[in-house]
């Protein structure tokens, strides 16, 4: 990228593009209306395979399915073709791994004085060990907060789940993540919710509502069962791709003469499952990013629109979040960290939010690469203006919520300054 000088003027600052005059904020971007310096990337953020991927399906497909959907007249859930073929494709998957670990224990039971059978049915059962379904479960250092210290926070799902007509959860764990998610964990699928205090400590209790809503539209749209029975049928073929991935040609030191055909073939081999892998990905592509859509109609349809677009908005502020972690892992202050962070947003210039409202245009602006364009699901939440015709839970029970999560607040900061500085030390 060409660096151009910017000259300083008394007042501000002569933008390089268009001449125009950039208003100056100490501390702050300076950027000029004509997009000049707007969108400042995050340095060494980490982008896996799978991310680039949906990425990639992101900038050629992600604008036509909001354009497909804002020509609708309501937002519906239907099956479709993709999708079915996404299910038939996972159970294809899965028939293959119960076919490996059914032959595997044939020839180990009933052909185990051939050796060579023997050897085969032994592999098989590895690998179908190695790629066996995983289910979620908590992490190290996760645990469910009891209904009995936070009855004002448990009171408000409940009441949520029965306006939004869905199971209620079993848990619901306080995590120092700047997020929000839902997910069923163990063989017995319990329901847990998991609140990021980050960013519900930026939040009006409404917002937080809000949050909670979509995450419920979830569980209404049926994406919990979706995935878990096509994302352990991607895990299995993540598993057989890396057992049949060679290491790069690069780190061998030599080859002998028959090496490099097994080589070879070994590649050719492990194309097979990233194939499946791939196409499955690009059928569940159009029905996630439609999912996210659903879940925020949903959540509209309980908590109404206005709360649910000025949270999004606020997703914008994780940045400012993280630089307040960095000042005081590093200077070490004995402040509160969620206090901090929410007068420095109050604090704000306009300019500055303007900036970041900016950002959220921007087609590559997302909460992470599996969720449509921020600015995007503003857009179609406000063509539908959804509200509801009664509160789904009363104001007096959210404030309640909001002091229950408050007394987390010094256990949460120290643990995110702790790993902060553990993730320091690291480099």
């Amino acid at each position: 990228m060409e660096l151009r000088e910017i000259n300083v003027l008394e007042n501000g600052q002569v933008c390089p593009e268009c001449n125009a005059v950039i208003p100056f904020n100490k501390g702050y971007v300076s950027w000029c209306d004509c997009g000049f310096n707007l969108d400042t990337p995050s340095a060494g953020k980490t982008v896996t395979k799978l991310q680039k991927l949906y990425e990639r399906l992101g900038e050629k497909r992600g604008d036509g399915i909001y354009k497909k959907l804002s020509g609708q007249q309501k937002l519906r859930q239907g099956p479709s073709l993709s999708k079915g073929m996404a299910f038939l494709l996972a159970s294809l998957v899965h028939l293959i791994s119960i076919g490996s670990l059914t032959l595997g224990i044939f020839f180990v039971i009933f052909h185990n004085n051939n050796y060579f059978l023997l050897a085969g049915g032994l592999i098989l059962l590895g690998i179908a060990w190695m790629a066996r379904p995983r289910v979620p479960a908590l992490e190290k250092g996760e645990w469910v907060i009891s209904r009995q210290d936070f009855p004002g926070l448990y009171q408000v799902v409940d009441q949520l789940a029965d306006a939004m007509k869905v199971t209620k959860i079993d848990g619901i764990i306080i995590t120092g993540d700047f997020n929000a998610s839902v997910t069923q964990i163990g063989w017995r699928r319990k329901g847990i919710v998991t609140i990021g205090l980050p960013l519900f400590s930026i939040l009006e209790p409404e917002e937080q509502l809000a949050v909670l809503a979509h995450e419920f539209g979830h569980i209404s749209n049926g994406d919990l069962t979706r995935s878990f029975y096509i994302g352990t049928a991607l895990y299995t073929l993540q598993t057989w791709y890396e057992l049949l991935e060679p290491v790069p040609i690069d780190e061998y030191d030599n080859f002998g003469l028959f090496e490099i055909p097994v080589y070879y073939f070994m590649v050719f081999l492990a194309q097979i499952p990233y194939s499946i892998f791939f196409l499955l990905v690009h059928l569940l592509f159009d029905a996630s990013q439609k999912g996210e859509y659903l879940a925020d109609n949903r959540a509209a349809k309980a908590v109404g629109y206005q709360h649910l677009i000025s949270t999004l908005k606020k997703f914008q502020f994780e940045e400012a979040f993280h630089l307040k972690v960095r000042e005081l892992a590093v200077r070490k202050k004995e402040i509160n960290l969620f206090e901090a962070v929410k007068e420095q947003i109050n604090s704000m210039p306009v300019r500055e939010k303007e900036r970041l409202y900016r950002i959220a245009q921007l087609e590559s602006s997302k909460l992470d690469s599996t969720h449509p364009p921020t600015f995007n699901r503003i857009q179609l939440l406000e063509k539908f203006r959804t509200i509801p015709d009664v509160s789904a839970v009363n104001r007096v029970i959210l404030v309640k919520m909001q002091k229950e999560l408050e007394t987390q607040h010094s256990r949460v900061q120290d643990q995110i300054i702790e790993d902060y500085r553990y993730y320091l030390n690291m480099w």
